[in-house]
């Protein structure tokens, strides 16, 4: 995130409602929080431990794929949200993040497969099969854009030694 970007964030004062959830995302990523949280009148505030929740989910079998495919999800939109495409994630939005659309298998690997199926993807097998091995391993994914069309996020890194 560039400088200017972290300034303009802190800059807006936004209104949080009641049952508003804050930080979820520090639940599902490494997170860093930006600016500061205050109340004008009396407040309750829930406090949640990411790693004793995670605990006591995986405990519960019956639960535990749908937690993981939220989580994921989740992350997935976290690293997705970069500007022109949208707007950085916040503790108070991450962009994508309705919990209908999490709980979709329409993301990823099933998305790629469904398409690949469908013909709306076209490969040759080495070629999907390389796909295959970099969703597996996290290094791309695929989600739709507002207009519908699939899209393939990769992660970039970029290192300057000078």
């Amino acid at each position: 995130i560039l400088e200017e970007d972290v300034e303009s964030i802190l800059d807006q004062a936004e209104e949080v409602g009641v049952g508003s959830w804050l930080s979820e995302a520090a639940l599902w990523s490494r997170w860093t929080h930006v600016g500061d949280l205050r109340t004008n009148e009396l407040s309750e505030l829930l406090r949640v431990d990411a790693e004793g929740l995670m605990q006591t989910l995986s405990s519960n079998r019956g639960s535990t794929s749908l937690i993981k495919l939220y989580g994921h999800n989740f992350h997935q939109r976290i690293t997705a949200a970069v500007p022109p495409y949208a707007t950085w994630p916040t503790d108070l939005h991450v962009p994508f993040t309705d919990s209908a659309d999490l709980f979709s298998n329409d993301i990823g690997i099933a998305l790629f497969q469904v398409a690949v199926a469908s013909g709306e993807i076209r490969l040759g097998e080495s070629k999907r099969q390389e796909i295959l091995r970099q969703l597996v391993n996290e290094t791309c994914t695929f989600q739709r854009n507002l207009e519908g069309s699939i899209e393939r996020i990769v992660s970039v890194v970029v290192l300057n030694l000078a």
